[in-house]
């Protein structure tokens, strides 16, 4: 499995992107702070998963999802955001679901609806090319 992760914080990337590692240990995490990356990632790699910030860049995120959707068919794309934040009704239709903060493992087992497997960890790709 492959999931892709993007948010600009660097923090809050890192510590979404352990969890995932820890909870799918088999998968390959690739984790990205600029969403143009993670969208060529994508376009390169095919991805069951991704999780996109979608606070500041809402708009972005969904264009990525819209991208993901051509690039990786059967990608589940989440939006990551805080929980008080209004988002306005965009195009979702590419959008699988809202993961709000603060990200627990029951939050995204209930998203995913893709069970956990362990605690180990695995690779993870920070910035650089795709």
């Amino acid at each position: 499995m492959t999931i892709v992760t993007a948010d600009k914080d660097a923090e809050r990337l890192e510590e979404l992107s352990t969890r995932l590692r820890e909870m799918y240990p088999g998968a390959t995490v690739a984790a990205y702070t600029d969403l143009y990356l993670a969208a060529q990632y994508v376009n390169r790699h095919m991805a069951e998963l991704a999780f996109v910030e979608g606070g500041r860049d809402y708009y972005e995120a969904l264009e990525f999802a819209r991208l993901a959707s051509v690039y990786s068919p059967g990608i589940k794309t989440f939006i990551v955001t805080e929980g008080t934040q209004r988002l306005d009704t965009g195009n979702w239709v590419y959008v699988s679901g809202l993961l709000t903060r603060p990200v627990t493992n029951e939050k995204l087992l209930a998203l995913t609806q893709i069970p956990a497997v362990g605690l180990a960890v695995s690779r993870v790709t920070t910035g650089g090319t795709a």
